[in-house]
């Protein structure tokens, strides 16, 4: 029997859940698989794949990161997202303004590399930094520097917004 996305939320990018997982691991019917995607669509806490081949109408869904990153210290209390993405931020600052820090400098960190993505997701979405692609492996980024909003944040002229 496989993990439940609770138990495996740290170290995989559990922000996508294939649809037959997540109806096996809630007991969910196609119907109710649906009506759950469509309400939290509507709430603005997942974005999901459609597929018109399954039954519910859907292949996946995935939370957004800033909901990943409020929720998954309650799913799995050992991480503490919010000395993550800190850790994240002052490997960006050692690297100084106007440069860019290559992403082998983040695999010291402890963090599991997927986990890390979607911390990255969520840096990127509040304006904090910026991941330049292509990646290749399980990482998809081969670089990434702090925003003036990063380096805000670091001075504390500004929160990180969402950590908790």
């Amino acid at each position: 029997m496989s993990d439940s996305p609770g138990q495996r939320a740290g170290e995989e990018t559990l922000r996508r859940v294939d649809a037959d997982d997540a109806m096996q691991t809630l007991d969910l019917t196609a119907d109710a698989y649906r009506r759950a995607v469509r309400e939290l669509e509507d709430l603005g806490v997942v974005e999901a794949d459609v597929n018109g081949n399954h039954a519910s109408g859907y292949g996946r869904a995935a939370v957004f990161p800033s909901v990943y990153v409020e929720l998954i210290g309650r799913t799995d209390p050992s991480i503490e997202v919010g000395h993550e993405l800190g850790l994240i931020l002052r490997v960006l600052e050692r690297a100084g303004e106007d440069r860019r820090v290559r992403r082998d400098e983040f695999a010291g960190l402890g963090i599991p590399v997927r986990r890390l993505q979607v911390l990255a997701e969520f840096l990127e979405e509040h304006g904090l930094a910026v991941f330049h692609g292509p990646g290749y492996d399980d990482w998809m980024f081969l670089d990434a520097e702090l925003t003036p909003r990063g380096w805000r944040v670091l001075r504390g002229d500004e929160g990180l917004p969402g950590a908790c």
